[in-house]
This record gives structure tokens, C-alpha cells and sequence, in this order.
């Protein structure tokens, strides 16, 4: 597992291994990861496992993915009866048990590949429409798969084979990969990162760089000019280049997008909030932005504690959200995590950056009574946009605001391109390495 660099310079991050077995009833499919990498400086390590069985057609019946890194775990077991799967989603402080209701039993990603070349489907021109789940970020979707050109490759030890080039589009971001007749990867890219098939000694010595690549700065998005004063700006225009954004929701209360001209407006802060605790109004949007979901333990006795405490019952929603705000800021240590974090896990542990800050402000602030969202997309800083994330509150009308940043309400470098969870987060991987930012107005 590489980071390709420009000039097609490649730094080792890791590696990943997979191992199939057939039983008298399907399949076995064994994966795992390690990586090694910094965030701002930061070093840390990640591993994975995974360990999913399927039937004979393929389809998923039981998964057990876990991800650990230096400071926290993060499991989930998935158990499909029909087309309901069961979930049970383990962090450091919590157990919890979910359902999905999905159209048709899944596939997984890492297998998708493999069940095309299975059924005679490595051809040139050969396509397919297949879904699939992510354990990881709890994503059901459909994939698209295309074969675009058959190579005769030589492999690594000299073997001269024949090998096939795919497109696998997952959430907006397409794979580059090349296989061989099994549909085993011999090499992919996706979103700067190259995965390459090696001997395992070499996998395991070769090619690491004294230092880890740190990802901020690996997935910067260059600006074509600097932007002064980014904190205090109150409207900002720009155009995104080199991405199509066209099926995700841009466009919101502060933000309009048009023919890839996004621009921000920041309305004035609201003097007073348009209701009492808890919001009891009709909106239905609204009022799902008041529960739980796999990673906001919303209904928790410890987040339901810490939001009683914050704000008592009956209180303004501006004064709410303004106390919620103020607490996640000054009372989370400003430190760089790479973990699958629950709101609970951060509220045990006091520490994270923006993923973090932005996950327990929209737990407590839901707990207390307020409909609040996670925000993602990027904010310019020293020189350069970078991916980050904060939270829309409702208290009468939307208001972004930044835990992280302190800021209530976020300037307009706050570029959202989604909101919700990790479902939704993982549509930005398509803007990794091809998104740029042309600045056309600021004030």
C-alpha cells in the first residue's frame, strides 16, 4: 500500500492481505490492513481485520470487521436475515445493536472484482451493476464495474501473464485496477493511493519512508491565490475544478451551486432562538436530526447526563446551542485521532480533532433537544483548503458553527460539500487528488 506522489514517486503507508476459502456452504473471505501514518505530525498505526462469510451466490451472510489504532477499537458484527441486517457496533465505551433494511443482500467491496471474473465476466467491454456494504462506514450502495482493456503483463518475477483493466465506481470514486484472470489485484489506484501485489517479505521491509506520510498535507487542495484574513470573512465565491459534484447536495441555507461557482454567504447570528427546548415542531428532517445513529449515542446516559448538565430543560435554543458550542471547545483537547471515534468514545477521552469536536457537539446538542448535523467538506488554512468537519444547528433558522475553530458562527471558507455521517462522509473520496479551488471574490 503506497502514496503516489507527483513525478510518480511512491512512499509505502502500509499493507493489506486477503485470503478466500470454500466451505459446504459458501465462502470464507480473511482481510486485514496495517498502516502506519501521521496526522499533523502525529504518528500513530492502524489495523484492520475483517472476516466475512457468504453463500455460494456470493451474497453476505455474516461480517466481523475491527479496526484498531494506538488509541482506541472500533468493531461491528453484522448478521444478514433477509434483507435486514442485523448490526452490533462495538466502541471503546459502548456496545450497541442496529438494524438495516436493505433492497437485496450485499456483496463486499474488496470481493466485487473477484465474483465478476467468477462468472465469466473478464472480457473487454464487460460490465456490471452489483451492491454492496461497507462495514466500515455502514454504506449500502451499488457499485459499477467496467472492463476496459486486456494486457499481456509481466509480472514481478518475470511470468508473463494475461491481465485485464477494470473500473470499479464506489460512491462517486472510481478504482483504477489491473487483474488477472481470477480477478486478482495485481495493482489499483484510488484517490492517490496505489495497492500493489507483492512477495510478503517485501511487503512487510521494503520501501517504508523514516517518516509517515502525514495525510493532512498529503490531501491538501491548492487554492490559484491566498486568501487574506480567512477567519473574519462573511462571503466567499469560488469555483471547483476537476471534480463533477452534480449528484451530491451543495447547495443549503448559506451556500449556492451553480456550473461549479459555489458561494458562501454567512447570514448575521440570529439574537434570539425560535423555540424552547426540545424542538417540538412538525419537520420531519428535523426531527431525525434529533436521534441516534451507529457513532451518535444520542440516547447514551452518559451523553444524556453531559447535555442535562450543559443545558437545562426548557432553555432558548440559542443560548442551547451557544452552551453546547462553548463546551465541546474548551473542554476537548485539541489533538489529532485516527480511529473510527464515537461521540461517546470522545466525551470519555476529552481528545480529537475536527471529526471528534464535530461528532460529540452534534450527540450532546441532539440529547439536549436541538436538531444538529455533521458538516464535511473543506476549509481554507495556512495556504491551502483542507478537509474538515463541523456542525449545522437549528434554532429557528440553520447556523454553521466550528467547535474546533471556536468559531459561531464558521466563516466562509467552510466549503460543506455533505452532511450525515460516515455514509455520506466517504463522498469525498472522489475529490482526493483531483479537486482544486479557483478564489473569484472574498470580502
Amino acid at each position: 500500500m503506497y502514496i503516489e506522489e507527483s513525478g510518480g514517486r511512491r512512499d509505502k503507508i502500509g499493507y493489506a492481505a486477503v485470503e478466500h476459502e470454500e466451505t459446504s456452504t459458501g465462502f470464507i473471505t480473511r482481510s486485514s490492513t496495517f498502516m502506519k501514518m501521521a496526522i499533523q505530525g502525529a504518528q500513530q498505526t492502524v489495523r484492520t481485520e475483517s472476516k466475512a462469510l457468504t453463500g455460494f451466490d456470493h451474497r453476505l451472510k455474516y461480517i466481523d470487521f475491527s479496526l484498531r489504532s494506538d488509541t482506541l477499537k472500533f468493531r461491528v458484527t453484522g448478521t444478514m436475515r433477509g434483507h435486514t441486517m442485523e448490526l452490533e457496533i462495538q466502541t471503546s465505551g459502548d456496545t450497541r445493536r442496529q438494524t438495516m433494511q436493505m433492497p437485496e443482500p450485499p456483496l463486499m467491496p474488496d470481493t466485487l472484482v473477484e465474483l465478476l471474473a467468477s462468472h465469466g465476466g473478464l472480457h473487454v467491454g464487460a460490465t456490471a451493476e452489483l451492491p454492496f456494504f461497507d462495514p466500515a462506514t455502514f454504506r449500502y450502495d451499488h457499485a459499477h464495474v467496467r472492463v476496459t482493456q486486456r494486457i499481456d503483463h509481466t509480472t514481478a518475477d518475470g511470468k508473463k501473464i494475461v491481465a485485464y483493466r477494470v473500473q470499479t465506481e464506489l460512491a462517486g470514486a472510481v478504482a483504477d485496477e489491473l487483474v488477472d484472470e481470477q480477478g486478482r489485484t495485481i495493482e489499483q489506484k484510488l484517490a492517490g493511493i496505489v495497492m500493489a501485489r507483492e512477495p510478503y517479505q517485501t511487503a512487510l521491509t521494503e520501501g517504508w519512508r523514516s517518516l509517515p506520510v502525514d495525510l493532512p498535507e498529503l490531501a491538501r487542495v491548492k487554492v490559484d491565490r491566498p486568501i487574506e484574513k480567512p477567519r473574519d470573512l462573511k462571503y466567499l465565491k469560488v469555483r471547483l475544478v476537476g471534480v463533477d459534484l452534480h449528484d451530491l447536495q451543495i447547495a443549503d441555507e448559506r451556500q449556492t451551486f451553480v456550473d461549479n461557482v459555489l458561494t458562501v454567504t454567512v447570514p448575521p447570528p440570529p439574537s434570539r432562538g425560535g423555540f424552547r427546548l426540545p424542538y417540538t415542531g412538525l419537520d420531519a428532517s428535523l426531527k431525525n436530526l434529533l436521534k441516534p445513529s451507529p457513532l451518535l449515542e444520542v440516547d447514551d446516559p452518559l451523553i444524556q447526563r453531559k447535555a442535562h448538565e450543559i443545558v437545562p430543560p426548557g432553555a432558548d435554543s440559542l443560548s442551547a446551542a451557544w452552551a453546547v458550542f462553548r463546551w465541546v471547545n474548551e473542554n476537548i483537547e485539541k489533538k489529532p485521532l485516527i480511529s473510527m471515534t464515537s461521540a461517546k468514545d470522545v466525551l470519555l477521552i476529552r481528545r480529537g480533532d475536527c471529526n471528534e469536536h464535530a461528532s460529540l457537539f452534534a450527540a450532546l446538542a441532539r440529547a439536549a433537544g436541538l436538531p444538529a448535523e455533521i458538516r464535511v467538506g473543506i476549509v481554507y488554512a495556512n495556504g491551502a483548503f483542507y478537509y474538515h468537519a463541523w456542525n449545522g444547528v437549528y434554532i429557528g433558522q440553520w447556523v454553521s458553527v466550528d467547535p474546533t475553530f471556536g468559531q459561531f458562527p464558521a466563516d466562509a471558507t467552510h466549503l460543506r460539500i455533505v452532511s450525515g455521517g460516515l455514509d455520506r462522509q466517504v463522498d469525498l473520496v472522489r475529490l482526493m487528488g483531483k479537486l482544486s479551488v479557483q478564489v473569484l471574490e472574498y470580502k
